[in-house]
């Protein structure tokens, strides 16, 4: 069998204007975990036309857009636990295990990022995620959205549930009992 006869000719292939940014093995590991991120979005996002990048990868472009300006403008990431825990969610199924493990580990960072600066008390002039910075929906917005056909799980909710799973195993384990 001819493996030329089934690779589509030149002119099928077509720029999709996503670079692959370039690991610097001496950078630290947390810029390398974003590099490797950004450079899996962009394979995925690639793979897709327009609507479909429009329709289906909305966050993980907006991410790939952020970790992009980030990596050129300062040696730093500003993205929110709500825009990676969306971008999970969209690239689930087609990512490959680096690029969620590393968006994981994002992920994990941003969250704890988060929780630090909600501790600390904000200054003037202190420099902050857009994402980070929107307002927090309140409690029953959240749950008003449950029932609509776009629920989307966020970090919050997931947190609340895992509490709650936390505290009726503590309480199945006092009693003697199962959950």
């Amino acid at each position: 069998m001819n493996l030329l006869r089934r690779t589509p000719s030149t002119n099928a292939w077509s720029d999709s204007g996503l670079e692959l940014p370039r690991v610097d093995p001496r950078a630290e590991p947390m810029l390398q975990r974003w590099c490797i991120v950004a450079g899996g979005l962009a394979l995925i996002l690639s793979r897709a036309g327009n609507a479909e990048r429009r329709n289906r990868f909305p966050c993980s472009q907006r991410l790939h857009e952020v970790i992009r300006q980030g990596l050129r403008h300062a040696p730093r990431v500003d993205a929110g636990p709500e825009l990676l825990g969306e971008v999970m969610h969209e690239i689930a199924e087609v990512a490959d295990g680096l690029t969620r493990q590393c968006l994981k580990a994002c992920f994990t960072a941003s969250l704890r990022q988060s929780a630090a600066g909600a501790a600390a008390p904000a200054t003037e002039g202190a420099r902050t995620s857009v994402l980070a910075s929107q307002p927090r929906p309140s409690r029953a917005t959240r749950l008003s959205r449950l029932d609509s056909a776009d629920t989307r799980i966020n970090a919050d909710m997931l947190a609340e549930r895992a509490q709650v799973l936390r505290q009726s195993v503590a309480a199945a384990r006092q009693n003697g009992t199962q959950p």
